[in-house]
């Protein structure tokens, strides 16, 4: 996958935005923070250390905004449905919201120092 057809920085911002903001409706949000995550997962390897850096800090924030996330979402979207494995936290906002899912971030980010 050739990284340089997507506006990469604009996918991350966006989703940071819509988890701040949550959108325009359930289904809108839904669509594009729990579906574009999932992009962004497929292309994390790829990811600068940057956009790394930027998508840790919303996906901490998505957690830390679970509870709100999943009453926005739960008149909308049936959780009991989705099938997608546990490692893909952000499709279990139920679970997490509920306290019944435990995530580890799995991130290599470099840092480099200068004195």
């Amino acid at each position: 996958m050739n990284l340089n057809e997507y506006n990469i920085d604009g996918i991350i911002e966006d989703y940071g935005d819509y988890i701040d903001n949550f959108g325009a409706s359930a289904i809108e949000f839904y669509n594009f923070v729990i579906v574009e995550r999932d992009f962004l997962e497929g292309v994390k390897d790829k990811l600068s250390n940057e956009q790394k850096r930027n998508l840790l800090v919303y996906d901490l924030n998505f957690i830390h905004k679970a509870e709100s996330i999943y009453n926005f979402l739960k008149d909308d979207i049936n959780f009991s449905e989705i099938a997608n494995p546990i490692k893909h936290w952000w499709w279990h906002v139920d679970k997490i919201a509920k306290g019944s899912l435990s995530i580890k971030f799995d991130y290599t980010i470099d840092v480099n120092v200068t004195a």
